[in-house]
């Protein structure tokens, strides 16, 4: 079994705080730990070419991944090799704020490029998916303070 690991930010979601916000007075409600996810990409699907390509996992916020909708939340992991069939690719999402809402997370694999062109988390005939995309389904998972979750997707889908 080969497993990669390299991994390039994309996209994440935090910025620092205005100069003229105290951040002293109220340290123990201001600020608070974020979320992580750490995971492993597998393929049960047959691949459409090669087996090389670009693997971008992405993260929603309270929708299901929808093409009208922007993830909250990314990283691409650049010339994997999905070749073997065996290939699992780990990832780090960092920067996920506890929120009452669930996140609702993708993996697309792109053999041909077309999402890094344009920098576009849309998917295109013969990507590999994790789940459909516009359907309304996904798994929803909440995230709380300083929690690091698990995750296992599967490309098992290719879009059309």
């Amino acid at each position: 079994m080969k497993i990669l690991t390299p991994v390039v930010l994309l996209f994440a979601g935090c910025s620092a705080p205005d100069e003229g916000v105290d951040t002293e007075s109220n340290a123990d409600t201001a600020w608070m730990e974020l979320g992580r996810v750490e995971g492993i990409v597998k393929r049960t699907a047959e691949l459409t070419g090669d087996g090389v390509g670009n693997l971008i996992v992405t993260a929603f916020f309270a929708t299901t991944p929808a093409s009208n909708q922007q993830p909250h939340n990314g990283i691409a992991v650049l010339n994997v090799d999905f070749s073997d069939p065996d290939a699992e690719i780990s990832f780090v999402l960092e920067n996920f704020f506890p929120e009452p809402e669930p996140y609702y997370f993708l993996a697309v694999f792109d053999e041909d490029n077309s999402l890094m062109k344009d920098f576009t988390w849309h998917p295109s005939a013969g990507d590999l998916l994790s789940g459909p995309v516009d359907s309304g389904e996904g798994e929803p998972h909440w995230i709380a303070s300083g929690e690091v979750l698990s995750l296992s997707l599967e490309l098992s889908e290719v879009a059309d």
